[in-house]
């Protein structure tokens, strides 16, 4: 029994030999080989369904009209495949999603975003405010409160960020002053 045991076993670990090394690497193992020693990453190396990946975050990027004004949609996709080749497929892409959030951050849009919006909404001007002054007074406080903390980009943190720079703007004691 000894001997058949011995057998199948070198048997057994003959076949398992075999089939690592001819059977093609892992897809993680893909990701990982897209890195140069330096860190770069060698794009003819990425697998197709990594950078097709990369490509649907860019678009639902360039979908989402919050990304849109706060994000630089090809900087947040490109870091984005950079996290998918390091973390590899097990990681949920809304998982890397999240620990992008405060990266790649543009708020290039919301400044003009926001000083429409103010133009289109001047109802809650008090009488003899000059509009255009008020809302860029506004969006650039807002703005500038957004670069100085960078928070998370959804409501729960810009509602409160839009209420204190308005208030700013309508009272000179709280206006922002600019750094030195």
């Amino acid at each position: 029994m000894n001997i058949l045991f011995s057998r199948r076993y070198a048997v057994f670990t003959l076949i398992f030999s075999l089939a690592v090394f001819f059977l093609p690497p892992s897809a993680d193992a893909q990701l990982h080989d897209a890195f140069r020693e330096d860190g770069t990453i060698d794009y003819s190396k990425v697998p197709e369904f990594t950078l097709n990946e990369a490509q649907e975050i860019n678009q639902k990027c360039a979908r989402d009209p919050t990304r849109q004004l706060y994000y630089d949609c090809d900087c947040f996709s490109l870091r984005f495949l950079e996290e998918r080749l390091r973390q590899g497929l097990a990681v949920d892409s809304s998982y890397i999603e999240l620990g992008l959030s405060s990266e790649c951050q543009d708020f290039t849009e919301a400044v003009g975003h926001e000083y429409q919006e103010c133009l289109n909404s001047n109802g809650y001007m008090m009488a003899g405010t000059d509009p255009e002054e008020m809302c860029a007074c506004y969006a650039n406080t807002f703005v500038k409160s957004l670069e100085q903390l960078r928070p998370q980009m959804n409501y729960k943190y810009l509602i409160p960020l839009k209420v204190k720079a308005k208030r700013a703007c309508t009272d000179p004691k709280l206006r922002l002053r600019p750094r030195e």
